[in-house]
Protein backbone atom coordinates (compact mmCIF):
# COMPACT_ATOMS: atom_id res chain seq x y z
CA UNK A 1 0.00 0.00 0.00
CA UNK A 2 1.18 3.27 -0.73
CA UNK A 3 -0.22 6.26 0.79
CA UNK A 4 -0.33 9.57 -0.77
CA UNK A 5 0.45 12.50 1.88
CA UNK A 6 3.10 15.40 2.26
CA UNK A 7 5.37 13.75 4.09
CA UNK A 8 5.18 11.11 1.09
CA UNK A 9 4.07 12.62 -2.02
CA UNK A 10 0.97 14.78 -2.85
CA UNK A 11 -0.42 15.34 -5.98
CA UNK A 12 -2.36 18.28 -6.59
CA UNK A 13 -5.20 16.77 -8.67
CA UNK A 14 -6.51 12.99 -9.97
CA UNK A 15 -6.85 12.55 -13.49
CA UNK A 16 -9.33 9.24 -14.46
CA UNK A 17 -9.32 8.37 -18.34
CA UNK A 18 -11.37 5.30 -19.03
CA UNK A 19 -12.48 3.45 -22.81
CA UNK A 20 -14.96 1.33 -24.29
CA UNK A 21 -13.82 -0.32 -27.45
CA UNK A 22 -16.27 -0.46 -30.12
CA UNK A 23 -15.28 -2.27 -33.66
CA UNK A 24 -17.11 -1.27 -36.87
CA UNK A 25 -18.09 -2.88 -39.82
CA UNK A 26 -18.63 -1.91 -43.01
CA UNK A 27 -21.90 -2.24 -45.15
CA UNK A 28 -22.38 -2.33 -48.79
CA UNK A 29 -25.16 0.54 -49.40
CA UNK A 30 -25.62 1.47 -45.55
CA UNK A 31 -23.47 2.88 -43.24
CA UNK A 32 -21.10 0.71 -40.92
CA UNK A 33 -22.70 -1.18 -37.82
CA UNK A 34 -20.90 -0.18 -34.39
CA UNK A 35 -20.52 -3.60 -32.21
CA UNK A 36 -19.57 -3.25 -28.28
CA UNK A 37 -16.60 -5.36 -27.62
CA UNK A 38 -16.59 -4.71 -23.98
CA UNK A 39 -14.29 -2.19 -21.33
CA UNK A 40 -10.83 -0.77 -22.40
CA UNK A 41 -8.51 0.71 -20.40
CA UNK A 42 -8.47 2.52 -17.09
CA UNK A 43 -5.73 5.10 -16.26
CA UNK A 44 -5.59 7.40 -13.45
CA UNK A 45 -3.01 10.32 -13.58
CA UNK A 46 -1.69 12.26 -10.80
CA UNK A 47 0.01 15.14 -11.31
CA UNK A 48 2.33 17.25 -8.78
CA UNK A 49 5.27 18.73 -7.94
CA UNK A 50 7.96 17.25 -5.29
CA UNK A 51 9.92 19.85 -3.44
CA UNK A 52 11.88 17.77 -0.77
CA UNK A 53 12.74 20.54 1.08
CA UNK A 54 9.17 21.16 1.53
CA UNK A 55 7.52 17.94 1.56
CA UNK A 56 7.93 14.49 0.44
CA UNK A 57 11.03 12.94 -0.29
CA UNK A 58 12.44 11.12 -3.60
CA UNK A 59 12.61 7.70 -1.63
CA UNK A 60 8.40 8.15 -2.09
CA UNK A 61 9.40 7.87 -5.95
CA UNK A 62 11.33 5.06 -5.86
CA UNK A 63 9.43 3.16 -3.40
CA UNK A 64 6.63 3.59 -6.39
CA UNK A 65 9.11 2.86 -8.98
CA UNK A 66 9.74 -0.70 -7.23
CA UNK A 67 5.92 -1.84 -6.75
CA UNK A 68 5.55 -0.53 -10.08
CA UNK A 69 8.05 -2.95 -11.15
CA UNK A 70 6.98 -5.89 -9.36
CA UNK A 71 4.01 -5.60 -11.41
CA UNK A 72 1.59 -6.84 -8.88
CA UNK A 73 -1.72 -4.28 -7.67
CA UNK A 74 -1.37 -2.12 -4.96
CA UNK A 75 -3.85 -0.03 -3.12
CA UNK A 76 -3.20 3.72 -3.39
CA UNK A 77 -4.32 5.96 -0.51
CA UNK A 78 -5.07 9.70 -0.21
CA UNK A 79 -4.02 10.37 3.54
CA UNK A 80 -5.16 13.77 4.01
Amino acid sequence: MFIFSLPTLAYQELQQHTEWRHASNNHVGAPPARQFLGHGDDSITLPGILIPELAGSTLSLDALCLMANMGKAWLMVEGS
